[in-house]
């Protein structure tokens, strides 16, 4: 069974871990829920004529598996569609031969389609990448100087942490972009060793300039394994928004997994010229590091 999808949705609830395999999104309604003594959780959809997937065909062509950091809110999540009958945004792994596994879920608002603030240029900008990234370098007019940190470590400047690339491997194949020093953004954290009463942890941000202004919907961040287990990667993170670059307002506040590749969505929907995201703690290491940010601006 395959699945078409004509419209771009507004998402406005993620949080997941994303798969580097091919993934295939399913926009309509949940129609059951099952779960028995296995750890499987299954899911049925509403049937259209025009939405089809690429699983087996049966009642539950949808599944996740309980016991993960995401599973109490996925499935939270579908029991509340499936009673109220939303919409919903399901990305799947397609397998014409088995249930397909769940990649991410998101609501959605309406019907799957939300219009573009006329005084952005939102609808005008270059998607890459898997799910849209507005960020990567040598797009959208930006070069190096459009991105700045609060500190950097040694040659790990800002800039690598929106080339497309993690410590290990490309992530995202747009033609041209290359890969910025070790591929990531890391900075050493300040510490209060010598117990000073009066010491104040500095601030460790990393942040891009868009010369314009942008409707911002999500966000990524994905992080190598080996610094993933060291415990580098953003635990709670704040993401900031300014038109002017002087003056920035909290926007959203996240708790972030110890995991290598997350996507969190805006509940409310942005327009700003500068997106900062603030690292307010990691996972305990005395480094902070991002391999890659992402941005994202559903239309």
């Amino acid at each position: 069974m395959k699945f078409k999808m004509t419209s771009l949705a507004l998402l406005v609830s993620l949080s997941v871990t994303a798969a580097e395999t091919s993934i295939e999104e399913y926009i309509g309604k949940i129609a059951n829920i099952y779960i028995g003594k296995s750890e499987t959780v299954k899911v049925g959809i509403v049937a259209e004529e025009d939405k089809y997937l690429e699983c087996q065909e049966g009642n539950w062509p949808l599944n996740f598996q309980l016991g993960q950091v995401y599973s109490d809110s996925w499935l939270d999540l579908v029991s509340t569609v499936n009673r109220t009958q939303e919409t919903v945004r399901i990305g799947y792994i397609p397998d014409s031969e088995s249930s397909c596994d769940i990649e991410y879920l998101a609501l959605v608002q309406g019907d799957g389609i939300s219009g573009v603030d006329p005084d952005d240029g939102s609808a005008s900008l270059l998607r890459t990448g898997d799910y849209g990234n507005i960020a990567l370098i040598g797009t959208n007019g930006l070069t190096e100087s459009s991105y700045s940190v609060s500190d950097f470590y040694n040659n790990d400047v800002g800039a690598a942490a929106f080339d497309g690339f993690t410590y290990k491997e490309q992530i995202n194949d747009e033609e041209g972009v290359e890969k910025l020093g070790r591929g990531f953004w890391m900075v050493k954290k300040e510490l209060n060793t010598d117990h000073d009463p009066d010491f104040v942890e500095p601030e460790y941000w990393l942040q891009v300039d868009f010369d314009g202004l942008v409707k911002i919907t999500g966000f990524r961040v994905v992080l190598n394994d080996q610094s993933r287990q060291l415990g580098r990667g953003p635990e709670k993170v704040v993401l900031q928004v300014s038109s002017d670059g002087e003056t920035f307002v909290d926007h959203e506040s996240y708790l972030l997994s110890q995991v290598s590749d997350q996507i969190a969505t805006l509940n409310t929907a942005v327009t700003a010229r500068i997106v900062r995201l603030k690292v307010v703690t990691n996972h305990g290491d005395t480094y902070i590091e991002i391999d890659e940010f992402e941005l994202f601006s559903d239309l």
